[in-house]
This record gives C-alpha cells, structure tokens and sequence, in this order.
C-alpha cells in the first residue's frame, strides 16, 4: 500500500546498517492486497525502482492460500521459492511451484530453510535432498498477454543484475541446482 498509494516513494524508504540496502515496508494492509499488487501502477513502482537499485528483492507471503506471491512473480525478472523444510511438505512446495508458473513466473530455483541435517546421515540426506529438487525454470511456460513494465519491456527482462545473483547462487551452491535438475 505504501508504493501504490503514494506518489513520492522518496519519504517511505527506511535506512538499514548497511550501506547498500534500502527497505520498502509494505505499509497497512488493505482490504482486497490483490488489486494493488496487480495495477499498472504496481508494474510502474517496480520498474522505476529497478532503474533506481541494482537488486529489487520482493518478500511476499507463502504462495499457497495467498494471491500475492503469484501476482508479484509475473512481476519479477526471477522468483526465488524459499520453501521451510520443517513445516511445508513435498507435495505443498510442487503445488506452489505449478502455482507460480501458472501466473507466468520465471521460477530460478528454491532454498531450504530450517532444514535439520543431525536429523539424517549423510546417504540418505543426500539422497532425500535430490529428490526434493526438480527442475523449476528451464521450461517455465510463457502466458499469453503477461503484464509488462509499462515501458513495453517484457515481464521477465533480465537486468545485469539479475543475471549476476544467478551466477552467484549457482555457484554458492557448486552447480548443486544444475545437476538437481536431471535428477528423477
């Protein structure tokens, strides 16, 4: 509601103590979050603030039972699934990703988190691991009339910037999402 209500985004910016870090709160929630978050204007606020910041990183809520996350995915260049290990279930983390790609996401890949790895040795953790890994977005499908920038840019434009935090997650991860995608 903040960006979307307001037209100076200047004054609703909060520092952090770290130099380069911005944050956007999302400000009151309004009755009906869907209509905000999928207005032009919504697709404008986004894109000015990608000229303006090298890294847009949006924090939505779970992707199942809420219409958020879907709406803000079709607005990213590249969604990032973090998927909590000890509450969310196989079968939940695959229902969300068909979700997200159903609204027109560029799926990039998942986190664990709160994952407990004393809870198993180490065969069958790596093993449990691989199969909780599925190739998310080499064939995310492409929806017919997708919401663009405003500017007549495409929804999943990739910035250098978004193309750099992808080189890095993969290799932080040392090719792990890559040789996960042709995992059974």
């Amino acid at each position: 509601t903040n960006t979307v209500r307001k037209d100076d985004l200047a004054g609703i910016f909060r520092p952090t103590k770290y130099a380069n870090v911005t944050v956007l709160t999302s400000g009151t929630i309004p009755p009906n979050p869907a209509d905000l978050l999928s207005s032009q204007k919504m697709a404008l606020i986004l894109t000015n603030l990608g000229k303006r910041f090298d890294l847009v990183i949006i924090d939505a809520p779970p992707v199942v039972g809420l219409s958020d996350a879907p709406i803000l995915s079709r607005l990213a260049e590249g969604t990032l699934m973090v998927v909590s290990t000890s509450q969310v279930t196989r079968k939940s983390a695959k229902t969300a990703v068909k979700r997200l790609r159903a609204a027109g996401a560029n799926v990039i890949g998942a986190a664990m988190s709160k994952f407990a790895v004393n809870k198993f040795d180490y065969n069958y953790a790596y093993k449990y691991m691989n199969h909780q890994y599925y190739d998310y977005g080499a064939s995310t499908p492409k929806i017919e009339g997708k919401v663009d920038d405003g500017a007549g840019q495409p929804a999943h434009a990739k910035s250098p910037a978004f193309r750099r935090l992808v080189r890095r997650l993969r290799s932080a991860v040392g090719g792990f999402v890559d040789r996960a995608k042709s995992a059974p």
